[in-house]
């Protein structure tokens, strides 16, 4: 564990270095608060820091206070070097957020105890916002595809929703569900349909950027938020992720999904008017027979396919014509 000395004393940082160096502690000096401060914002974790009361450029007291007003970062045990131990002077520390201090002339022994009560709290505060951490990803994530929970991911498009609305950006969503599921559980079991989920699932996370939204929005069913998205983009990812899915198909099962591609729309004043959008989409997939991709643009995307064939096959012209006097004429458009 690193500890930091703040120190404008050349002999009291040494004096205390050996101490806690011999401790076990890795320590790391400063002859100033500004550089301690430098040190500190560097982004090096540092948890413990026995900081001078009287320093140049910033005390201890003001080191502290810029310590605790960085909120939501892992905590730092402050502990203040002084020669003062007037009843004043303690409650000032205080206030300003240390946790324990050491008196001038120090007691090597006492020094290296505080360092240690230091690590355990340290280490206690570490624990608990691991654990509430991992209480909060179970709060909104699903306990089989790891992907946020109906719940988790609603609250997701709500904000994006209204963020979009606000700042008249682009934002798209794709509801997926996966064909004949039912199917698949009475075929081959419920812990079958159980890996079918999860490997959709995983497909899914592999194919959004970091600043999507994935959920399971239902059992089989599946909500992406596509923030910044059009829905021409949107109707491309969701159609890669389809084939994404079918190239991870096992030789036991087959597993094809249907997607309903909406965006959002001026006369769209809810979240609930885009799903219903998307959810009309998804069911006119399924009645065209399952594994499509459905939008309010297929007009457009026809269009970018047949200019792609169309490039496709004047390049293959160009390339197979041997001279200018034996190349044929260019197919008709």
């Amino acid at each position: 564990m690193k500890v930091l000395i703040a120190d404008d004393s050349k002999f009291q940082r040494q004096v205390l270095k050996n101490v806690i160096a011999d401790g076990g502690y890795e320590v790391i000096e400063a002859s100033t608060g500004e550089e301690a401060h430098e040190v500190l914002r560097s982004g090096d974790e540092i948890p413990i820091c026995l900081l001078d009361w009287q320093m140049p450029e910033l005390s201890g007291i003001d080191l502290a206070k810029m310590i605790r007003s960085k909120a939501n970062t892992p905590y730092k045990y402050l502990i203040l070097v002084t020669a003062s131990g007037t009843q004043s002077h303690l409650q000032e520390g205080f206030s300003a957020g240390v946790d324990d201090f050491v008196r001038k002339p120090f007691d090597p022994c006492e020094v290296l105890a505080r360092v240690r009560a230091g690590e355990r709290i340290v280490k206690l505060e570490s624990e608990l916002r691991a654990t509430a951490a991992a209480l909060q990803f179970q709060a909104d994530h699903d306990g089989l595809t790891k992907l946020l929970n109906r719940s988790a991911v609603m609250s997701g498009l709500e904000r994006e929703f209204l963020r979009a609305r606000r700042t008249h950006s682009e934002l798209s969503i794709v509801l997926g569900d996966i064909d004949h599921f039912k199917g698949i559980n009475d075929t081959y079991g419920h812990s079958e349909g159980d890996r079918v989920i999860t490997s959709v699932a995983s497909a899914i996370r592999d194919s959004i950027r970091p600043y999507d939204l994935a959920g399971r929005y239902g059992g089989e069913e599946f909500l992406i938020v596509l923030p910044g998205c059009s829905e021409i983009a949107a109707t491309e990812k969701a159609d890669r992720l389809k084939y994404l899915i079918q190239e991870r198909n096992e030789d036991q099962t087959t597993v094809t999904m249907s997607f309903g591609v909406c965006d959002l729309r001026p006369e769209m004043i809810t979240i609930h008017d885009l799903l219903c959008a998307a959810d009309s989409l998804l069911y006119t997939a399924k009645r065209a027979g399952r594994n499509r991709v459905e939008s309010r643009v297929p007009s457009v995307k026809n269009e970018t396919l047949e200019t792609n064939q169309r490039l496709a096959v004047v390049l293959e012209w160009h390339l197979h014509s041997r001279s200018e006097s034996d190349r044929e004429p260019l197919p008709p458009y």
